[in-house]
């Protein structure tokens, strides 16, 4: 899954270019220098995010390792197979689904309000801790990625699934910072139109895991494998 995880991440980037790009530009701005050392800062920026993707994954891997000791593993991945792919037939992505709620509109302008601020004001940290704290924004990609990283199978898994996204997410937000404007006219393309493409083939994969794959059984099996029975 990690280069499922790659692909969201990279392509579906382009949707983070409207909502993060500024953010990401505004903290670029607080350490000036030349071309090379605001690269450097904002890699620093952009790993503190995947830190945080990558703790995220560790969450939502236990709840689908819980969920897979529980025997529930198979049904929860095609559940959510088949909510993706209702959601792409429907031309509606996570993220404007949770926009159509008050509640979410209102924590994620405020949390954007505020980290905004918390820009200002923290200037000193580190900008990894500044990248941290950003990867709580909240985002439909991110959930989608979550959802990916709940049926990956374990802990390990999530981890990995959600850091791989975030790494695929890194060239789009460093394009934005080096090239600033520029970049932003990609969206007269409309190609933040491929988070619903995203969700379809995440949606697909989701089922055809759950359907077909018998995730604790294969897990037993190349384990014997490994380290076979031997009698004496």
């Amino acid at each position: 899954m990690i280069y499922l995880a790659l692909t969201i991440g990279f392509f579906g980037s382009l949707h983070c270019v409207g909502m993060c790009g500024p953010l990401a530009m505004g903290v670029s701005r607080l350490h000036p220098g030349g071309r090379w050392s605001m690269i450097g800062h904002m890699l620093s920026y952009n790993m503190g995010r995947v830190v945080t993707y990558g703790l995220l994954g560790v969450v939502f891997g236990l709840i689908g390792q819980t969920a897979m000791l529980s025997g529930l593993q198979k049904s929860l991945s095609i559940v959510s197979g088949v909510f993706l792919i209702i959601l792409f037939l429907m031309t509606i992505d996570i993220e404007t689904l949770l926009s159509r709620f008050g509640w979410y509109r209102q924590s994620l302008g405020s949390y954007t309000s505020w980290f905004s601020r918390f820009i200002g004001r923290m200037k000193h940290l580190p900008t990894v801790v500044l990248g941290a704290v950003n990867g709580l924004l909240p985002c439909g990609l991110v959930y989608l990625a979550l959802l990916g990283a709940m049926t990956s199978g374990g802990v390990w898994n999530g981890a990995l699934f959600m850091t791989a996204f975030g790494m695929g997410t890194i060239p789009a937000m460093l394009g934005v910072v080096i090239f600033g404007r520029e970049l932003f006219s990609i969206r007269s393309l409309r190609l933040q139109r491929l988070l619903p493409v995203m969700q379809l083939c995440l949606g697909v994969y989701l089922i055809y895991r759950g359907w077909v794959v018998d995730m604790p059984q294969e897990l037993d099996f190349y384990s014997l494998l490994a380290q076979p029975v031997r009698c004496h």
